[in-house]
Parts: structure tokens; C-alpha cells; sequence
């Protein structure tokens, strides 16, 4: 491996040493540029290559970070008014572990207030506040954490307690979050965050929490039994019906007639009616116990004839037989109805009570028509009706289609995928993107093009210092003067001999002509002809 290395230095020596003057200076400016060509590209894409160290800053915690990284001679960018600091992509992670050693960028102080202070040193009213504020920094702190959260800001009124029903007040929280990048947050995750803050507050119902972002958006629902609560649920419950139904029904079409093709609204009527039923199952009648009662009674029958002189005894009176009679009673006792089985049911609100769906396919043809003038205009064919039968078919089987109760109605057109931008919205995305690919263009070509010029003037040189002597027929030589001239304006550069020749000096003005015929008669000549031609 040595010995290679100093083989091929050797070589550049000798190669280096063959070269003339006016040759090494023009090398030495084409090494310069293209050294300085790849700095300059060095620094460009490392500039570029630049990530973010933080951002939001205070500006107070910005000039701090700012002069740390001026002492250690860290290079850095500003951003976004003073907010936004960038750094060199590979040093942010230790810069930002390095910051955080030194307390930077500074919090709100959380449960660490405690640790500042001595106990005894401070009233019971600071103390309370302290403790206010150090709930808020680590509810802060918590919610920050959540993926989508960019930043919060926590704001707790703490409950009031009193012996007078008047003057007591529930806690209350307010809640202020910015997303990262646009992004939404989900009711669950709404819901999420009003449940943390409620449990973490005492005496905080999740009524009292509200939550907006940072454009003044509310983001929480009103938990009351009031009107106004009670309508945004039901119309949040009937959007979130429709836009079910909906998709179900585009995305069973699109399947059919591809993706773009069709489009469905479907519209709901939603009985929020709640009810409640109650229901109890007896047996039958049980007989308890059954009661007899006999009556008798006994007397004389009288017997006779009536009139006159039976009542003044002038007749004969007959006498009667005893008689006896029996009354007899029952009475029956039943046992209280028992119940077998008991059923309460209770139908919340939230059935559908009609479902109006509006249907828009494309599933018919576009045709070209060529007019008589030669103008082409375009034209759409509809689908057959059968087709439109079975699509409508297909929405009425995805939404739960009950007849009698609901309707669809399908069409048939062409869709309008193109969307008009103004005059200047398209100038500025062609000129944005015309910026962009330049861009790109020139940073990843930069370094190709750098190289290949560097190879392109070393070529040039090189080729003009290094071109071997091609072998031509030689012409007549010319008679050698008697006598050298007296004086000459042209001095003798060498002089060679060749075997079996005079010596004859290397004149300037015939000097090709003798190398090419030197080159034929002995290389060894033709090589000392060379160099004195590069050297000249």
C-alpha cells in the first residue's frame, strides 16, 4: 500500500515537473475556482440544511438563547419576529438538552414554587395563590404533552365555600389551545382534556370547564340541561347521522363507478322524543279460604176458610202442622293478586323518523362531436334507466331505505372536476412553483456541475501540455545554409544529433517540422524536441 502511494506520487512529480510554467499557473486558477465553487456550495447547503431549535418563544428567553449560542459560537437563524430560532439540523437535539440543563427556555414554575420558599415565610392568601398557579403551569405542562397540542394556557378560578347557600360558587377553568399545523382536535379528545381539568380542580364540574382555541373558536360543548345545550347535541347528533349515512352510500357507489364519480346527501328528521314504559304480570286469581252458613227456622201454618165467621169465631177453625225452613250461605276468600314478572323500558330519544336522500352519478359516456364548421364541443350520454334502477337500489340497501317513510332521488351528469382559480392565484402557483423547481435544480446540480467544469479545464490543460506527437510523412529536408547567418533575430533554443546526422539547431519557425521528422528517424530525439517545444 506504501509503496503504491509513493509510486503514484512519483508519478505526479514527474508529470507535474514536464509541465510549463504558463500550464502549472493556469491549473493552479482552475484548482482555485473550483475549490472556491465547492465552498461556496458547502456553505449554501449547509445554511439550507438549518432545523428548528424552538419556536414561540418569549422574547426574553429568545435574547438569552440567542447569546448562548453567540458565546459558544453556535451559527443560528431568526424567524417569525424573534419567536422561531433555527440552528444546524445536527446540533438541535444536543443544544436543546444543553438549554434545558440551564432552565431554558423558561417555564410557568409549577409545583417547584413550593421549593422557593420556606415554610412559615409566606401568608395563608399567598399560599393559596401559589398553589392556584402552580396547578395551572402543571395542568399547562400536561396538556402540552398531547400530540396534537402546540401550546395551552390554563385559567382556574377556584371555588368559594360559604355557610350561606347565596355566596357559595363552584370552581370554573378556562382553557386556551393552539394545534400544530392546522390540525383539529376530535370531541373525544376535547372531551378528554374537560374531564383532566375537571378532575384535577376540586370542586370542578365539567360543565364549568370551557375550552377555546387560540382564534377564539369555543371548542367544548355546553353540558347543561338547558335549550341552547340541549340543541347543539341534537344537532351535532343528526350532522353525524347524515355524514354516516352519506359516506356509506359514496363510498358503495364510487366502488362501482370509480373514485369522484358520485356523491350523496342524505337528510335526516330525528324524533328526539324519549319514553319510558312500566309493565307488571299477575297470576290468576288464588282461592284462599271458602265459608258455609246454614240458617233454619220453624212455626205454625194456619188453615181455613175465610170470611166473616172465621173472624167472629162462628166457624170451625182448622188447626195447622208445624213447619221449618233452611237458608243456607257460602262465602269465598281469595288471596291479593301476586305478580310474576315486572318490565320497565325506556326508549331514549334519537330515532330516525324520515330519511331524504339526493343522489348525483356520472356513470353515463362523454363524446366528441365535430360540427360541420370543424368546432368540437362535448357532449355526455347519459346511463340507461335500468342502470340508474340498480344505483338507486344500492343507496336505498347503504342508508336502511324503509318504504313508505323515505325517498331517493338519483340523477345522471357530468361533474365538473375543474376548479377556476383567478388570473393572479394561477400566475402565483406557477411562479411558486417555478421558484421551487430552480431551486431544487440548482442545489442538486450544483455539485455535478462544479466537478464536470473542473474536469473540463484540467482536460484542456492537460491535453495541451501532454499531446503526443503523431507520426506524418516527412517533407524534403531543407539544404543547410553554408554559412551560419552573422546575426539572427531568432536564437538556437538546442541542439540534438542524431546517428548518421549533423548536428542542426532547433530553430522556432521550423520546429514542428523537425520534431515530426526526428519523431520518425529516433523517438529519442522527437521526445528532446518535445519538451523543448513545451518549454518554449
Amino acid at each position: 500500500m506504501l509503496d503504491s502511494l509513493k509510486q503514484f506520487l512519483s508519478e505526479i512529480h514527474v508529470l507535474w515537473s514536464k509541465v510549463g510554467l504558463n500550464q502549472k499557473i493556469a491549473l493552479a486558477v482552475v484548482l482555485a475556482v473550483f475549490a472556491g465553487a465547492l465552498f461556496f456550495w458547502g456553505s449554501w447547503n449547509q445554511r439550507s440544511a438549518y432545523g428548528l431549535l424552538y419556536k414561540g418563544l418569549q422574547h426574553k428567553d429568545a435574547g438569552e438563547i440567542v447569546n448562548l449560542l453567540k458565546a459558544d459560537e453556535i451559527p443560528y437563524r431568526i424567524e417569525d419576529e424573534g419567536t422561531t430560532i433555527l440552528v444546524p439540523a445536527g446540533t438541535v437535539y444536543d443544544l436543546r438538552l444543553k438549554l434545558a440543563g440551564q432552565g431554558l427556555p423558561r417555564e410557568e414554575a409549577g409545583w417547584e414554587l413550593f421549593d422557593q420558599n420556606r415554610l412559615g415565610t409566606l401568608s395563608d392568601f399567598v399560599q393559596k395563590v401559589n398553589h392556584t398557579r402552580a396547578l395551572q403551569a402543571e395542568l399547562e405542562r400536561t396538556i402540552g404533552r398531547l400530540k396534537q397540542i402546540e401550546w395551552a394556557k390554563v385559567h382556574i378560578v377556584e371555588a368559594r365555600e360559604s355557610v350561606f347557600v347565596e355566596q357559595a360558587q363552584e370552581a370554573r377553568a378556562s382553557v386556551v389551545t393552539k394545534t400544530r399545523g392546522g390540525e383539529t382536535l376530535s370531541e373525544s379528545q376535547i372531551a378528554g382534556i374537560t374531564h383532566l381539568i375537571s378532575g384535577a380542580v376540586r370542586g370542578l364540574p365539567p360543565g364549568n370547564v370551557t375550552i377555546t382555541d387560540h382564534t377564539g373558536r369555543q371548542l367544548s360543548r355546553p353540558t347543561g340541561n338547558d335549550a341552547a345545550s340541549l340543541a347543539a347535541s341534537q344537532l351535532d347528533y343528526r350532522r353525524s347521522v347524515e355524514e354516516h349515512l352519506s359516506s356509506r352510500a359514496t363510498q358503495m357507489l364510487e366502488r362501482v363507478l370509480g373514485p369522484g364519480r358520485a356523491a350523496v346527501t342524505v337528510s335526516a328528521e330525528i324524533d328526539f322524543t324519549a319514553t319510558e314504559s312500566h309493565s307488571i304480570t299477575y297470576k290468576d286469581k288464588v282461592q284462599k279460604s271458602t265459608t258455609e252458613t246454614t240458617r233454619e227456622s220453624s212455626g205454625p201454618n194456619a188453615t181455613g176458610e175465610a170470611g166473616v165467621a172465621a173472624n167472629i169465631g162462628g166457624g170451625i177453625t182448622g188447626v195447622s202442622a208445624p213447619t221449618t225452613s233452611t237458608t243456607r250461605e257460602e262465602k269465598v276468600e281469595y288471596l291479593p293478586p301476586v305478580p310474576t314478572s315486572e318490565e320497565k323500558r325506556t326508549i331514549p330519544g334519537g330515532k330516525i323518523s324520515r330519511l331524504a336522500a339526493a343522489v348525483f352519478v356520472s356513470a353515463g359516456e362523454c363524446k366528441t362531436v365535430k360540427a360541420a364548421d370543424g368546432t368540437e364541443t362535448r357532449q355526455y350520454a347519459a346511463a340507461p334507466a335500468a342502470k340508474l334502477k340498480d344505483y338507486e337500489e344500492i343507496v336505498k340497501n347503504a342508508i336502511g331505505y324503509t318504504e313508505g317513510r323515505d325517498s331517493v332521488t338519483i340523477s345522471d351528469g357530468e361533474f365538473k372536476t375543474a376548479t377556476e382559480l383567478a388570473p393572479e392565484q394561477i400566475q402565483q402557483i406557477q411562479t411558486e412553483n417555478f421558484r421551487t423547481f430552480i431551486v431544487s435544480l440548482v442545489k442538486s446540480g450544483s455539485t455535478a456541475l462544479g466537478v464536470l467544469l473542473f474536469l473540463l479545464f484540467a482536460r484542456h490543460v492537460l491535453k495541451k501540455a501532454f499531446v503526443p506527437a503523431q507520426p506524418a510523412p516527412a517533407p524534403a529536408p531543407a539544404p543547410a545554409p553554408a554559412t551560419a547567418p552573422a546575426t539572427r533575430t531568432v536564437s538556437t533554443l538546442d541542439t540534438v544529433s542524431a546517428p548518421g546526422a549533423k548536428s542542426r539547431p532547433l530553430l522556432p519557425a521550423k520546429l514542428k517540422e523537425q520534431v515530426v521528422e526526428a519523431a520518425q528517424q529516433n523517438p529519442d530525439q522527437a521526445t528532446q524536441y518535445l519538451r523543448t517545444w513545451l518549454y518554449k
